[in-house]
């Protein structure tokens, strides 16, 4: 067998995710490395919360350092099985840990925790303990393991080219196994052009060019996505709508099973595993309409530039707050509808629509940008934009908050799902007009600062 090209540190960071399979005694060994991982995780985050509560220097108040250290965690009295495995993937499984916790500090996320003893299960290797190898036959397999501690080739299906990366990672969900890696695919990335670049190519435009090149799209519950330069809305098809039904149904059906049945049995875990895999296959016709609409999105030839709105999902989909009567008494809060909007709210995937448009959109080369609200003050209809007075502005520092009237709402036209296509079509018209050509990202918060610019602290929508 032939090795795959050398990786090489040049270009765009791509993923790939690959399907594997693996035989009986393959999975048997790669359960057991995950175990092994999650018990060195576990290990040292029990650890770390004991020296935080009981190693506090009273003194200075300070927490004991930080460390890398999981050798006192092998023992071949309690823990004889951490010897069967490869010491590089108990390494791994620290670093990891040990970068999380950097992370937290950065406040980037949580402090570690616990990982649960479930179905599912990873395990990060680094280059010591794989590679990709092409045979005479030219199917392309990978290697897992060492000389003298290794499962042999695990057949992978591969559905398109890639560079050797320098670490990977292989999971297992729903009782499938998946390879998953980035690597650099040599294209340039310093020839894209930013955002900032595409705000200054825009400024030199006409307004003509801009109302034909510029999409604005809109994310709802009836109608999951609407172009401005179309009438139609992108929506599941009738086969997707009916086969997302016949897996919900049979979601449901082994939900009201599994409740039935008693804990630790064989038949609950295969009822279990059933559900599981109900519940990825409703996730993944999720997750390809979402793959399908922005590839749409992007590759339309005259489209240059894509306008979302930045929704708060977060905020949307949150409970209702109790209500009281006058003698302090819990009265109807409609918690009840509010379940139900926010259920389909959340099975439209906004986000990872949002996600997926944006880093097509940077690949193809083309802009996108988020509005960062629109609000309803004095019967108007307002597009609020960010614009930067300065090249090298920072958001909230040296800007301006530009004001747009779009049209009074009582003259809204009322076609397309309650003028939803027609009010795109006037709130594109106005942001190229107005605020467009100096239009940033700001992301998520941005309106607590242009509150703040306006002179209106907690103005809302």
């Amino acid at each position: 067998m032939s090795s795959v090209a050398p990786f090489v540190y040049c270009g765009m960071l791509r993923g790939i995710k690959l399907q594997a399979s693996p035989t009986a005694s393959q999975k048997e060994v790669l359960s057991q490395w995950m175990g092994c991982a999650r018990y060195i995780w576990n290990a040292k985050t029990r650890q770390e919360k004991a020296e935080r509560h009981h190693l506090r220097s009273k003194e200075t108040g300070e927490y004991p350092p930080l460390d890398q250290s999981y050798s006192h965690f092998k023992s071949k009295e309690e823990t004889p099985w951490l010897f069967d495995c490869p010491s590089v993937v108990l390494r791994n499984s620290i670093a990891n840990w040990y970068r999380t916790y950097q992370d937290f500090f950065k406040k980037r996320c949580q402090r570690p925790r616990s990982k649960k003893k479930d179905g599912r299960g990873s395990v990060y290797l680094t280059r010591e303990l794989f590679s990709f190898q092409k045979g005479e036959d030219g199917v392309t397999r990978l290697f897992i393991g060492s000389k003298r501690n290794n499962i042999g080739f695990l057949t992978i299906k591969v559905h398109r080219a890639f560079r050797e990366p320098k670490s990977l990672y292989i999971k297992k969900r729903h009782q499938k196994y998946w390879v998953s890696f980035c690597y650099e695919d040599g294209k340039p990335q310093e020839q894209l052009p930013t955002a900032r670049e595409h705000l200054k190519g825009l400024a030199t435009k006409g307004e003509e060019y801009l109302m034909q090149h510029v999409v604005g799209v809109d994310r709802g519950v009836a109608r999951p996505v609407q172009c401005s330069n179309q009438e139609e809305a992108f929506d599941l098809t009738a086969g997707e709508k009916k086969k997302k039904q016949y897996h919900e149904r049979r979601r449901l059906f082994y939900q009201k099973k599994l409740s039935r049945q008693t804990k630790g049995s064989k038949r609950r875990y295969v009822t279990k595993v059933r559900l599981s895999g109900k519940h990825a296959k409703v996730a993944n016709i999720r997750d390809n309409f979402c793959h399908q609409v922005s590839r749409k999105l992007v590759n339309t030839p005259l489209t240059r530039v894509l306008i979302f709105e930045d929704l708060r999902t977060k905020g949307m989909t949150r409970r209702p707050k109790p209500k009281k009567d006058a003698k302090g008494k819990f009265i109807p809060n409609k918690a009840r509808a509010k379940a139900g909007l926010n259920r389909h709210i959340l099975d439209k995937n906004w986000h990872k629509l949002e996600v997926y448009t944006q880093y097509k959109a940077h690949q193809a080369g083309k802009a996108f940008f988020k509005v960062a609200e629109i609000i309803h003050r004095r019967n108007v209809l307002i597009a609020i934009t960010f614009t930067p007075t300065t090249a090298g502005a920072k958001p909230g520092s040296n800007a301006e908050v530009a004001v747009t009237p779009i049209m009074p709402i009582s003259t809204q036209p009322k076609s397309f799902d309650g003028g939803q296509y027609n009010t795109l079509r006037t709130l594109e018209r106005s942001c190229l007009q107005e605020g467009l050509r100096s239009l940033a990202d700001m992301g998520r918060g941005a309106d607590v600062r242009q509150r703040g610019a306006l002179g209106q602290p907690g103005a809302g929508g």
